[in-house]
């Protein structure tokens, strides 16, 4: 029996997938403005929906990637340990900063590993690329503070 295109059983060709979510438009555009009531209000809980992305690919991207709360934690206690560190004297800023930088191969590596979708991959890359001074990374911590528990709160 020869196999025929033309019979498209099951498949529903008017389905138009719907495009990976993006960070908001003018993301960190001007770094962090500390405080920033807006990044750990209204952006964190938008930023969460696109970490969940349900809607797009039932939890995962199209290339079967998931976030997990585990696996955002394990991002977030990076950041705060390395700037406990720095709140203790341990590192000096420069030190702080350069051990933030490799956050992104962290999360490229994970990306890799089919661990983390690169949506999150782009929140982080955006996040240590405005961190400049100890300030930003503490803005970013905290940011990122209220991204995970609204992260956490909606993949329940």
């Amino acid at each position: 029996m020869a196999y025929s295109n033309s019979c498209n059983r099951g498949r529903d060709t008017g389905f138009e997938q719907k495009p990976l979510p993006s960070l908001p438009k003018d993301y960190l555009k001007n770094g962090y403005e500390f405080p920033n009531v807006k990044l750990i209000t209204g952006t964190a809980t938008e930023i969460a929906r696109g970490l969940v992305a349900k809607e797009y690919f039932g939890a995962r991207d199209n290339k079967g990637k998931i976030n997990s709360v585990s696996g955002i934690r394990k991002f977030y206690d990076f950041v705060v340990n390395n700037y406990d560190s720095y709140n203790r004297h341990a590192i000096t800023e420069e030190q702080l900063i350069y051990k933030m930088s490799q956050l992104k191969s962290h999360a490229d590596y994970a990306h890799s590993k089919k661990v983390v979708t690169q949506y999150l991959v782009d929140f982080i890359k955006a996040n240590v690329n405005a961190c400049k001074t100890a300030n930003d990374v503490k803005a970013f911590k905290e940011h990122f503070m209220s991204v995970y528990e609204e992260f956490n709160a909606i993949s329940k």
